[in-house]
């Protein structure tokens, strides 16, 4: 996920959810995300006398990782935070699998509800929009958009732990086009989240997700410091019944860090960049509790932010 990735893809009708080296497939809770090619399923419910093993986690790809974050591989590591984030991205992470995965909420989410259904999975990706399809509100506003005070969550403790800060955004109003359409607007947008501190960082995650919550990967790490990360992709836009609003209606970046020392106090917030017309994002400069927003162009463009997310203060 740290390798810059930038892929501009257009849909058949309805957007497929393209996940990066992934093949296989598994229906969690009613919605087909994508695991890696080779991975087992979840295994099979334990029977009378057996012994469950608490020190470890089978996770949605059939990877087996410690819960104690100081016996995780670098690899173990980054399928964890995935978890973390594509289950807070489908507003799964609820607290029985947070006890599941040995994880401790530390901040409550303010986020919109998730879809209580989801229809069949999505298996079309985008293609060439035929050249009638025009978007009739590119620009939109930035009360269109909604951002959920960033949320932080905990595994392990004082004697070894990562903490995870989730940040996410959903669209009320997205851009719109024709229902047969799926059409890129602008240049690619921008997402990131900034801490008030420096921290050790130890990876991003990003889930973007449409109106059903089914979710793939999108765009590529722009950003990546100690304060925080900054997130690049591709937004579209197509109707709510022909496409559920697009492959980026909704998305959450996740930041994972260790403090330099003890647990302390720290806070975090995020910042949505959306462009239309030529206009796109060159960069983020992130510092302690501030995020900077490069463009291509001074015209064409605006930013939102959320509130702020606290633990231990």
């Amino acid at each position: 996920m740290d390798t810059k990735k930038h892929r501009s893809r257009s849909t058949s009708r309805v957007a497929r959810f393209r996940l990066k080296g992934f093949a296989a497939a598994l229906v969690l809770a009613g919605v087909s995300v994508c695991l890696p090619a080779g991975a087992s399923a979840f295994a099979a419910s334990t029977g009378a006398g057996a012994t469950v093993d608490t020190s470890a986690v089978t996770l949605l790809t059939g990877l087996v990782v410690p819960i104690d974050p100081t016996k995780r591989t670098k690899a173990q590591e980054t399928a964890y935070r995935d978890q973390v984030s594509l289950l807070e991205a489908q507003g799964k992470l609820t607290p029985s699998m947070m006890t599941q995965m040995g994880l401790r909420r530390l901040t409550l989410p303010t986020g919109p509800a998730p879809a209580t259904e989801a229809p069949a999975a999505v298996t079309d990706e985008p293609s060439a929009s035929p050249m009638s399809c025009s978007v009739s509100n590119p620009q939109t506003s930035a009360t269109a958009i909604s951002l959920a005070t960033p949320t932080i969550v905990l595994n392990g403790s004082s004697q070894g732990y990562e903490m995870y800060a989730n940040a996410s955004y959903t669209w009320s109003s997205p851009p719109e086009a024709p229902s047969t359409c799926v059409v890129a607007v602008g240049g690619v947008d921008g997402f990131a989240l900034a801490l008030d501190i420096s921290a050790i960082n130890d990876g991003v995650s990003f889930w973007a997700c449409n109106y059903w919550g089914l979710c793939g990967s999108n765009g590529y790490l722009e950003t990546n410091s100690q304060y925080g990360g900054g997130w690049a992709l591709q937004d579209y836009a197509t109707s709510l019944l022909g496409g559920a609003w697009g492959p980026t209606y909704s998305g959450t970046l996740t930041y994972a860090f260790r403090f330099h020392g003890g647990l302390g106090c720290v806070q975090a917030f995020s910042k949505y960049a959306h462009d239309w017309n030529s206009t796109s994002i060159n960069g983020f400069s992130i510092g302690p509790w501030s995020i900077g927003v490069q463009w291509s162009s001074s015209s064409s463009n605006w930013t939102r932010s959320s509130q702020a997310g606290r633990y231990g203060c």
